[in-house]
């Protein structure tokens, strides 16, 4: 279905997309954060961040310069 044109424009997805909402991941950030550890940086928990991006989101929906084409 979503190879539709117009429903991927619709969604804004890709038909390949969708498969990163089906595949369930775990993440594990160790490495990073050792690697980071010296220079004082620290990853955030998501949990303090998701409401940023849920803001940004939201003020650059309709924004087609921060958008991808979708053919």
């Amino acid at each position: 279905m979503v190879s539709i044109p117009f429903l991927r424009r619709w969604l804004h997805t890709e038909k390949e997309g969708l498969d990163y909402f089906t595949c369930a991941s775990v993440y594990d950030s160790s490495e990073a954060q050792r690697t980071l550890q010296a220079s004082g940086i620290i990853c955030p928990d998501f949990r303090h961040v998701i409401q940023t991006m849920i803001r940004y989101y939201r003020n650059h929906k309709d924004n087609v310069a921060k958008q991808i084409p979708i053919q």
